[in-house]
C-alpha cells in the first residue's frame, strides 16, 4: 500500500483497500468504522450521522435530557416488541426467541490502546527535549481553548461528528489538492516552530561544561 503522500492517477491511495493497513489485517471493528466514514453503505452512515444530529438538536436546542431520552427510547422498544409478538401469538404464528445483546470488548480495547498512546506521547513532551512537538501541541491546545470559547461542549461534538463523516470522503476525492495546500501550512508551521526554538536559550553540552 502507498504511503499517504503519494499521488498519481496508477497509485492507489491508502485508503484503496480497507481490510489491510501497515501493521496487517484490520478487526472488524476498525473495518466498520472505515465503511462507516467512507460512505460504504450510504443508508447505514446516512442514518448514524443523523441519529446523533438529532440527539444534539433534541438535547441541546430542544432541552431534552439524556436520561429523558433513552426513557423514552426504551420505553417505545419495549411497548412496540411486546405489541408485535403479541399481534404474532393471536395470528397463530411462533414468537422468536429475542437473541441477547452484548458489547465487543474490542471496542473498549481500542478506545483504552488509542487513550494510552495520546498519554504516553504527552509525556513524552514533558522533559522538553523534543521542543518542536511541544510547541505544536501547545498550539493545537490554544486552538482547542479558542475553540470551546466560542461553543459549547454539544456544539463542538456535533462538529466533529459530522466532520468525521464529511472530512474523510472530502479528501478521498481531493486528496492531491488537499495535500498540496496542507504541504504550504506544514511549511509555515515549520518556519515559525524553528524561529520560537531559536530565542529559547539551550542549555550547554556536557563537553562545553567540562572545558
Amino acid at each position: 500500500l502507498n504511503k499517504m503522500g503519494d499521488h498519481g492517477d496508477d497509485k492507489e491511495p491508502f485508503y484503496g483497500d480497507y481490510t489491510q493497513t501497515s501493521k496487517g489485517p484490520q478487526s472488524p471493528f476498525q473495518k466498520q468504522t472505515m465503511d462507516l466514514i467512507y460512505w460504504k453503505d450510504p443508508k447505514m452512515s446516512g442514518g448514524i450521522m443523523g441519529c446523533g444530529v438529532l440527539l444534539y438538536v433534541l438535547t441541546s436546542l430542544r432541552g431534552y435530557s439524556y436520561i429523558a431520552l433513552v426513557s423514552i427510547v426504551l420505553l417505545m422498544h419495549l411497548l412496540i416488541s411486546i405489541a408485535m409478538g403479541q399481534v404474532q401469538k393471536f395470528q397463530g404464528k411462533v414468537v422468536p426467541e429475542s437473541k441477547a445483546l452484548h458489547l465487543d470488548l474490542e471496542y473498549a480495547k481500542v478506545g483504552l490502546d488509542h487513550l494510552n498512546k495520546a498519554l504516553a506521547y504527552y509525556c513524552t513532551l514533558l522533559n522538553g527535549k523534543d521542543m518542536t512537538a511541544a510547541l505544536k501541541l501547545m498550539g493545537a491546545l490554544w486552538l482547542s481553548y479558542v475553540m470551546g470559547s466560542w461553543f459549547e461542549g454539544p456544539t463542538i461534538l456535533v462538529l466533529l461528528w459530522m466532520g468525521a463523516f464529511s472530512v474523510p470522503l472530502g479528501y478521498q476525492k481531493n486528496q492531491k489538492l488537499v495535500d498540496d495546500k496542507l504541504a504550504m501550512v506544514q511549511g509555515k508551521i515549520n518556519d515559525m516552530t524553528q524561529k520560537l526554538e531559536s530565542k529559547i536559550p539551550k542549555a550547554p553540552k556536557a563537553a562545553e561544561k567540562d572545558k
